[in-house]
């Protein structure tokens, strides 16, 4: 798969390919590999081939049936609904600092991130995914995009303002997500998570999540070549 995120191509393989010369052969500008915890002797070509280990990554599900009583009192409004784009990239620039999906290269860029998130949140549009928000006194706390699959919602983009962080918007926003989900006669909420995030692990878990299938991210920056 090939994004081009303004200017900024990225080209992604979810496995190693059997034809490895297929990989050393693209021409964008990064590229990203993803490979199996114990997959120790095709780690080790990447890296000779110029690739570094980003970060560890997870899938996580929560089991609708299976989720926790509501709290009583609610903080934030949720609900779903559009948002203008300048919004969202209030949201999301701030939100995605040091989250490396975004931060491809071994150091962190912002102005690159903010590219490849404006790429998602133009994706997420463009394919009419619904939109959580959490919002206080009218101003857009957090957001999360969701893509539909056929028993599932994914968490294809979720974020919180900093200065809503660690104030229970981020829970709030979930379990908006995950009511969202029920009411779509889903069985599952899914989403792919950083193992280094605790705090978004932490978010899971309250949520009775099960967390699996871990791997790792490797990335090549053509750019230094």
């Amino acid at each position: 798969m090939v994004r081009d995120c303004k200017g900024v191509v990225c080209a992604v393989w979810e496995s190693l390919p059997e034809q490895r010369e297929e990989l050393l052969s693209c021409q964008a500008d990064f590229l990203e590999c993803w490979l199996e915890p114990g997959q120790t002797e095709e780690k080790f070509w990447l890296e000779e081939q110029g690739f570094y280990f980003l970060e560890r990554f997870l899938d996580c599900r929560i089991l609708l049936h299976k989720l926790p009583e509501k709290p009583k009192r609610m903080r934030f409004e949720t609900g779903v609904g559009a948002a203008e784009v300048e919004e969202l990239q209030q949201v999301y620039h701030t939100a995605f600092t040091r989250d490396r999906r975004m931060h491809l290269g071994r150091g962190y860029e912002q102005n690159l991130a903010n590219r490849l998130i404006d790429y998602y949140i133009g994706v997420a549009q463009a394919e009419g995914m619904p939109l959580l928000q959490c919002r206080y006194q009218g101003q857009l706390a957090g957001c999360a995009f969701l893509r539909e699959d056929d028993s599932a919602y994914e968490v294809y983009l979720a974020g919180v303002l900093p200065e809503y962080q660690k104030t229970g918007a981020a829970v709030e926003l979930y379990r908006a997500c995950a009511d969202f989900s029920v009411e779509a006669s889903k069985r599952l909420l899914t989403g792919r998570i950083s193992a280094a995030n605790t705090d978004v692990m932490n978010l899971y878990a309250r949520l009775e999540a099960n967390f699996y299938h871990p791997r790792d991210l490797y990335v090549k920056d053509c750019r230094e070549n």
